[in-house]
């Protein structure tokens, strides 16, 4: 896992463009909803990414599902790695890691990059 402040990336979106999704052969970008924590919306943009679903949908678990998110980083960390104890402001960076064979970056306005490399 990498931590690093803020670097502008090869795509950039308007705020109009906000809660937009975009899919490539090679990269997904997904904006988290108001309402959703900074986990969800990786285990959403990983599954649109990878075409797996986020559970297994049958007993028999023929369906690929996505590996759980904890087995690669911790949910809890993730959804409060950009507030600040005291007086929960967001604090600006980065976290990449890779999760179900696709490297993953959360960024602290919410968006999720999903790349296959």
């Amino acid at each position: 896992m990498v931590i690093h402040p803020l670097v502008s990336k090869s795509k950039s979106m308007t705020e109009s463009e906000s809660n937009s999704e975009e899919l490539t052969e090679e990269e997904y970008t997904y904006h988290t909803d108001e309402d959703q924590s900074l986990s969800e919306a990786v285990i959403w943009a990983v599954s649109a990414f990878t075409g797996r679903e986020t559970i297994t949908a049958n007993a028999n678990g023929t369906q690929e599902a996505l590996e759980p998110l904890f087995d690669t980083i911790d949910p809890d960390a993730l959804d409060s790695l950009f507030q600040t104890a005291e007086d929960r402001e967001s604090m600006v960076g980065t976290v990449e890691f890779w999760y179900c064979g696709c490297e993953v970056t959360v960024d602290s306005t919410g968006f999720v990059i999903v790349t296959k490399r």
